[in-house]
């Protein structure tokens, strides 16, 4: 019956509309998790395990009715220097994953320790011209760091990198890439001129990865992702030399600080 409600408070009646929205919110937040899994340095999987591994604790524990989680471009960022970091400190991302791995559950502690204190309730002190400078200038570096794969290659970790070495992806540019690129961006900003009852995101990424596959486009790929769950990496964690505990706490700290202002 549509107005049942069941054990809990749920009303039957709500099932249609989130069903519908778990769909569309999944389907969009795929491409954006094996997007950020990429720039991350850990590859795309990666990107794909984390955002399922935060949507079913926030789904289960959150506090709001709307409450939706998932990758955001600042812990990017942050998180792409952590293991840039961890892979210059030890030679390869293998050997350094126990010290990124080691980062993000200091980062977590520190954030769940800082919220069982109640500093949140402080962050509403912060001057809103400080965060959204903030926020503005990872949205440009995230954009920065588009330009390669727009051209067809594989962008560097490092802004600055992006514009020093430029002359390497316009020597090599993949003009099927770039046509890709730029009927993907087309659709996006000009299909809510026809409807907005479907997210201009999701016809994009359909229509873009329709004409890669029909046309068969000689196109990066993100690769193949696995299809069983992962392992559990303790030992990677435990096995972290001590001399990098000061590095590890640093970046625990900042991503900590992060994500409690990053919803601001």
């Amino acid at each position: 019956m549509p107005g049942r409600t069941l054990p809990g408070g749920y009303k039957l009646a709500y099932f249609k509309g989130d069903l519908s929205g778990g769909l569309v919110a999944g389907v969009i937040a795929l491409p954006l998790a094996l997007a950020f899994g990429v720039q991350s340095g850990l590859g795309a999987a990666a990107g794909l395990y984390g955002a399922i591994a935060l949507g079913i604790p926030a789904a289960a524990l959150g506090g709001t009715r709307t409450q939706a989680s998932g990758p955001t471009g600042p812990m990017t960022v942050v998180s792409a220097s952590v293991v840039a970091t961890a892979v210059a400190t030890t030679g390869s991302v293998e050997a350094g994953l126990g010290i990124a791995l080691l980062a993000f559950l200091c980062g977590g502690v520190l954030q769940i320790l800082l919220g069982l204190v109640g500093v949140g309730r402080y962050v509403k002190f912060f001057p809103y011209p400080v965060v959204s400078g903030f926020m503005s200038g990872v949205g440009l570096i995230i954009i920065v760091l588009q330009i390669w794969p727009f051209l067809g290659s594989a962008s560097p970790k490092s802004p600055l990198e992006v514009f020093t070495r430029i002359a390497e992806p316009i020597a090599a540019v993949n003009w099927s890439a770039v046509m890709l690129g730029a009927i993907t961006v087309a659709v996006y900003y000009l299909f809510p001129r026809v409807t907005k009852a479907v997210p201009n995101v999701l016809v994009a990424l359909l229509v873009g990865t329709l004409v890669a596959v029909f046309a068969d486009l000689d196109v990066p790929n993100v690769g193949a992702i696995p299809s069983a769950v992962p392992g559990l990496q303790l030992d990677q964690m435990f096995s972290v030399s001590p001399e990098h505990y000061p590095l590890i706490i640093g970046f625990g700290v900042t991503l900590a600080l992060l994500g409690s202002i990053d919803p601001c």
